[in-house]
């Protein structure tokens, strides 16, 4: 399979071949949005999930795009990126 470098971090993630270190907390909560209005709509969730200070979030999307329309957001270290 070729790959072209901009996408080879984005495929070794979803083979779960470079995940980072899992928050060391008491809930991790997942969220996922499939396409970028899917990946904006989990942001009211998340922030009201952060309200309770023991848990972190975890967002993925199915697409590169909607990461880093995401990744403008102001949402603090509590919530990690994939």
């Amino acid at each position: 399979m070729a790959l072209k470098t901009r996408n080879l971090d984005s495929w070794m993630e979803s083979m779960a071949l470079n995940l980072g270190r899992r928050p060391d907390t008491r809930f991790l909560l997942w969220l996922h949005g499939a396409s970028v209005g899917e990946t904006l709509s989990l942001l009211p969730i998340a922030r009201a999930l952060l309200r309770h200070r023991h848990t972190h979030v975890l967002i993925t999307s199915g697409t590169v795009t909607a990461l880093k329309r995401v990744q403008m957001e102001p949402l603090g270290d509590r919530v990690t990126l994939q």
